[in-house]
C-alpha cells in the first residue's frame, strides 16, 4: 500500500515561475494558487458565436440572470453533495482535499458546480426554451 501511495503522490511540483516546490504546504499552495489564477481568468471574446443572433433570442430576466451568479450556500453545496450517487467511488465521504490527487478533486468539485447550476437553471429554463423541447430540460 505504501507503494501505490508514493505512486500517486507529488513530491516535486514547478510554478508557474519556475520554483521547485518540495514541502507538502508548498505543493499545495502552489496547486491552490494554479487553480485560483486558472478558474479567475476571462476572455473578452467568444470565438464562433453570434453574438448578434444570440441577443435576438429568448432570454433570461434580470433576475434569474442574478440568481445564477449569486453566491453558492452551504445548503447548495450539502444538496449538491446529497444527490451524487457515491456508490462508485469512496471519495465522496472524505472531504480532505490533500488526501486526494488533484484531479480526483477536480472532478468531484466539477460535479458539485455542476449539481449546483442545473438546479438553478431548473427555476427558469421555461424562459428561454419552449416546453416543444421539453426533453432537452434537466
Amino acid at each position: 500500500m505504501k507503494e501505490r501511495y508514493n505512486q500517486n503522490s507529488i513530491n516535486v511540483l514547478y510554478n508557474a515561475q519556475g520554483r521547485k516546490l518540495v514541502k507538502t504546504i508548498d505543493i499545495q499552495d502552489g496547486v491552490t494558487d494554479f487553480y485560483r489564477q486558472l478558474l479567475r481568468s476571462a476572455t473578452n471574446s467568444l470565438p464562433m458565436v453570434d453574438v448578434t443572433l444570440v441577443r435576438i433570442g429568448a432570454q433570461v430576466s434580470q433576475v434569474a440572470a442574478s440568481d445564477l451568479i449569486k453566491v453558492v450556500s452551504h445548503r447548495e453545496i450539502d444538496e449538491a453533495l446529497n444527490a451524487i450517487n457515491d456508490s462508485k467511488a469512496s471519495v465522496y465521504k472524505h472531504f480532505h482535499v490533500k488526501d486526494y490527487r488533484p484531479i480526483a478533486c477536480c472532478t468531484m468539485l466539477f460535479k458539485i458546480i455542476a449539481k449546483i447550476l442545473t438546479r438553478r437553471m431548473q427555476s427558469m429554463i421555461t424562459e428561454v426554451i419552449d416546453l416543444a423541447q421539453a426533453s432537452f430540460m434537466p
